[in-house]
């Protein structure tokens, strides 16, 4: 039978416990609520108000009430379930008079502590997931709505940096979105359309698991709730529209638990998930190819706006490639032997430098050009790495390209500029290598790094 479900405000159910359980105090002890009003020293209103949950106690009501009733040693309980109200519901007028970066801030350390995240949205894309076009144009919204000072761009670039953490090693992620999100469009179509090729890429990290629960579901089990966060089995963060609420009994915690259960047995994963984002991505951009999915890109160096594309390395699965474009990678090191990586905002996977040869320009020249674009940094070619081939790693585009990689690398040194982020990249450094294995780096660009590191090359391969 289907799960009878309502994450109404805990706090309050608190505050109702409590106001029973000194209810029944007075009334074991055979006190009226004049008799105790008067042993305590307060007006018999009082005594009314915190009975019917509409005051909230504090820890000398709960101890001049505990003795009026003669029985003081409950009140230490009594008083810890009291103050876990305030700490269980936050108005969101409260939580944001600093602005809301300052919100985003606040859970960085709370979510480097976490393990496993289950996150359930039913109208908005989860904010692990969101892009900063989306975030921005998401929390400008309510900025306005709250009647605050605007920092929606600043609490974008927060939120995106704050979500790197899907990028550690040792997390869990599963994720569940009701389908409708998908189409409630915020920001201009350029944005949405980014937003979720996004969401493709960011479901097929390994750490992820996401969800999409069909419109077309028949018989639910559950109908759709407010957004609730599950982090570990310790704490649940349910979103309404004026709080937020945090509920650590853990009973609850066990209905959220199961209620999560069943609206991820309703959802679709994988493939099928994927065509339901491509299908919204359909109604906004047009038709494109059954296979996209998996790893889009947004390369505006290459003309392609909005280019989604998967990314197979040694994937028995990968489609046979059809075309085959000469790029260029150069590997910069600079006096301290730290190497310059660029974070590409496509993947959130750090990378060299590198992009598409350019008719008229040589490899080495691309080599220089792209470095500059995606870093900032001007570096001159000191040295020859290789030239990498992989016939098993491919890039499907959703226009129909299956390219195979044919990389020429080279290494460089720095001689001007300064790391700059860019469209492409949100994060530019240099990393000295015994830091190397912090980084979220891609296989490919892996054993470059290694080659270069290993003293293995030129590599021909």
């Amino acid at each position: 039978m289907p799960v009878t479900f309502s994450p109404s405000s805990s706090a309050q159910s608190v505050r109702e416990s409590v106001a029973r359980w000194l209810r029944d105090l007075r009334e074991a002890s055979g006190l009226t609520v004049s008799e105790l009003a008067d042993r305590c020293g307060w007006h018999l209103a009082k005594t009314s108000r915190i009975e019917n949950a509409r005051t909230a106690p504090s820890a000398k009501d709960i101890h001049l009430w505990c003795r009026a009733c003669g029985d003081a040693d409950q009140a230490d309980e009594l008083i810890a379930k009291s103050l876990n109200t305030d700490s269980t519901y936050s108005e969101w007028r409260h939580q944001v008079g600093s602005g809301l970066k300052q919100l985003q801030d606040s859970w960085v350390e709370f979510f480097h502590h976490t393990q496993l995240f289950r996150i359930y949205s039913s109208t908005l894309v989860p904010g692990l997931l969101q892009t900063e076009g989306y975030a921005t144009a998401l929390l400008s919204t309510i900025a306005d709505v709250r009647d605050i000072p605007n920092d929606g761009a600043e609490a974008a670039a927060a939120r995106v940096e704050r979500s790197r953490v899907i990028h550690e090693q040792g997390r869990r992620f599963v994720l569940l979105v009701e389908e409708a999100a998908l189409y409630y469009q915020l920001g201009d179509g350029d944005v949405m359309a980014e937003q979720l090729d996004y969401l493709l890429t960011a479901g097929a990290l390994p750490s992820v698991s996401l969800g999409v629960i069909p419109m077309a579901t028949p018989q639910r089990r559950l109908w759709p709730q407010e957004t609730f966060n599950m982090y570990d089995d310790t704490l649940v963060s349910v979103e309404l529209l004026s709080a937020q609420v945090d509920i650590t009994q853990p009973s609850e915690i066990a209905l959220y638990l199961r209620a999560f259960e069943e609206l991820r047995a309703m959802a679709v994963h994988g493939s099928e998930a994927r065509a339901l984002i491509t299908k919204a991505i359909d109604a906004l951009n047009g038709p494109r190819p059954a296979w996209a999915g998996a790893r889009p890109w947004t390369p505006h160096q290459e003309g392609r706006p909005h280019m989604g594309r998967i990314e197979y390395y040694n994937d028995p699965d990968a489609p046979k490639a059809n075309t085959l474009i000469p790029a260029s990678n150069l590997l910069v090191v600079n006096d301290s032997g730290a190497i310059l990586l660029q974070r590409r905002r496509d993947t959130g996977q750090w990378a060299l430098p590198g992009g598409a040869q350019d008719i008229g320009e040589t490899a080495a020249q691309c080599a220089v050009r792209e470095c500059l674009e995606e870093t900032g940094i001007v570096a001159e070619i000191t040295g020859f790495l290789g030239v990498y081939t992989n016939p098993h790693h491919i890039v499907a585009y959703t226009d129909g390209e299956i390219r195979q990689q044919y990389e020429t690398t080279y290494i460089g040194r720095p001689i001007g500029g300064e790391p700059t982020i860019n469209d492409e990249a949100d994060g530019v450094r240099f990393v000295q290598p015994a830091d190397l294995d912090r980084y979220d780096i891609h296989p490919s660009m892996r054993q470059q790094i290694g080659d270069y590191l290993a003293g293995t090359y030129p590599y021909l391969g």
